[in-house]
């Protein structure tokens, strides 16, 4: 974090640019009359709409801009801003419909193959939150899966044309199911991308979120007219708060996720939420989130609750780091090494973070197996490949650095 995050005023929504100030108003299901007049406020000082637009791609929340927008009378904004929220949401639309139809065959696929998976996120939130599965920006369908059905999974997901997008050479399953949690496949003639998932990070992250005990609790949702299954609420904020954290927070559709979660549950079992976060040790994860959605988002969280956000002194300044970077204005993610820093800091104990530096240092990834691909069993090699080649790496970003300074 550097000084210029810890300025209160940049973490303030308020004193951020009316462009962003317009995406706070309407990243939700339902408009206040609080919420109605300051967007109206907006319109009528005038918006860099060029920007605007931009920003509700960036930040996920285009079919919400799109929701209140098209609500406004004709002449709240240029008919020509009008007809491009239209002409994206026609291909969104089109996009989600496609997808949602690819869920439930996945789900019948696997259910014929005697697979229990829950998908999550996507339209499946969508429906859930904001009651239209079309009201989220997504570009995967994720679910959740026993880690000892993830590799059946998988084969039943190549059965159907997928192809691994992200995953292991050959012969590196096994280690890739202990280490990473996650698989990634590509359907190049449905356009489609899956994400299979059975755990929330991977090895070296030392969280111990075992989400086998998520399947107890499930509900039936329906989507487009079909029931599927779904993480209980409870179970899903505490979910949705480690993705967050996982990936910064840099979206404001990830906090959107969040405050409409709180809104629409006025019966959530906080009890449960806090126990699901301490017995993994990722309170600190999940109040950073509750921080954002709260300040940013005014998501209704209790009064007992808003009060224990402040107990962990890291849980404020890594907070608003975050909110200055969206406040900020920037459409740009932060840099590796900021995304490092900022895993490193919310860990919550010294052994945890050492092990976080261990396993990004010597785990290996695709691009250390292109460089020099190695047999599982000379995994340990890659503790001196892997260092080594991002040290090639750096030097080589240095010494262009350099030559471009001097011509």
């Amino acid at each position: 974090m550097t000084p210029s995050d810890s300025d209160p005023a940049r973490a303030d929504p308020a004193q951020a640019r009316p462009e962003l100030r317009a995406l706070f108003c309407v990243a939700r299901a339902r408009l206040t009359p609080a919420d109605s007049a300051e967007l109206a406020g907006l319109l009528q000082a005038g918006l860099d709409w060029n920007y605007l637009l931009q920003a509700a791609v960036r930040h996920g929340v285009w079919p919400l801009l799109h929701r209140h927008l098209e609500a406004l009378p004709a002449d709240s904004f240029p008919a020509a801003v009008r007809e491009t929220l239209r002409e994206v949401m026609r291909g969104h639309a089109d996009h989600v419909k496609k997808h949602v139809g690819i869920l439930h065959q996945l789900l019948d696929a696997f259910r014929a193959a005697g697979l229990d998976l829950t998908p999550y996120k996507g339209p499946v939130l969508g429906a859930r939150l904001f009651g239209d599965p079309a009201m989220r920006q997504f570009s995967d369908l994720d679910w959740l899966v026993r880690r000892e059905e993830a590799r059946p999974t998988g084969a039943c997901l190549r059965a159907l044309g997928f192809q691994p997008s992200l995953g292991a050479p050959p012969g590196w399953e096994a280690w890739y199911e202990r280490a990473r949690h996650e698989y990634s496949f590509h359907h190049s003639a449905l356009d489609c991308f899956v994400e299979v998932h059975w755990g929330a990070w991977p090895r070296f992250v030392a969280m111990p979120v075992d989400i086998r005990a998520f399947w107890d609790r499930r509900e039936t949702v329906l989507l487009d007219g079909r029931p599927v299954p779904s993480l209980p609420m409870e179970e899903l904020l505490f979910f949705l708060s480690l993705h967050g954290t996982k990936h910064q927070w840099v979206r404001l559709a990830w906090l959107a996720d969040i405050a409409e979660l709180i809104r629409s549950t006025p019966a959530l079992d906080w009890v449960r939420v806090q126990t699901l976060a301490a017995q993994s040790r990722s309170t600190r994860f999940l109040h950073v989130g509750l921080w954002l959605a709260y300040h940013l988002l005014a998501a209704p969280v209790p009064a007992a609750v808003a009060a224990q956000l402040t107990a962990d002194p890291r849980v404020e300044p890594l907070a608003r780091a975050m909110a200055a970077h969206v406040c900020g204005g920037s459409l740009s993610a932060p840099a590796e090494t900021e995304h490092l820093r900022f895993m490193y800091r919310t860990l919550p104990r010294l052994r945890d973070r050492l092990r976080f530096i261990w396993g990004v240092a010597v785990e290996p990834c695709r691009d250390d197996w292109t460089a020099c691909p190695l047999p599982p069993v000379c995994v340990g090699l890659y503790a001196v490949v892997r260092p080594a080649r991002l040290c090639w790496l750096a030097l080589q970003r240095r010494l262009a650095r350099g030559g471009t300074s001097q011509s």
